[in-house]
């Protein structure tokens, strides 16, 4: 078994176990839901509105 969360590590090619489902997260400790369908527009819409979040709250340079 791979030691990885990296999605493609379980795309099933190349006898790798393929995901049952699919879910973005961020080092933040922010977990989107799990998308049952292995394709990433979902992960990564989740990622971006996420990533819109931490933007606006984020504390503006100077």
């Amino acid at each position: 078994m791979p030691s990885t969360t990296h999605w493609s590590a379980y795309d099933g090619r190349a006898r790798r176990p393929r995901a049952e489902a699919l879910r973005a997260v961020c080092a933040c400790g922010w977990r989107g839901p799990a998308q049952a369908d292995v394709d990433l527009t979902g992960p990564l819409a989740d990622w971006t509105a996420h990533l819109s979040v931490v933007r606006d709250d984020a504390v503006p340079r100077s």
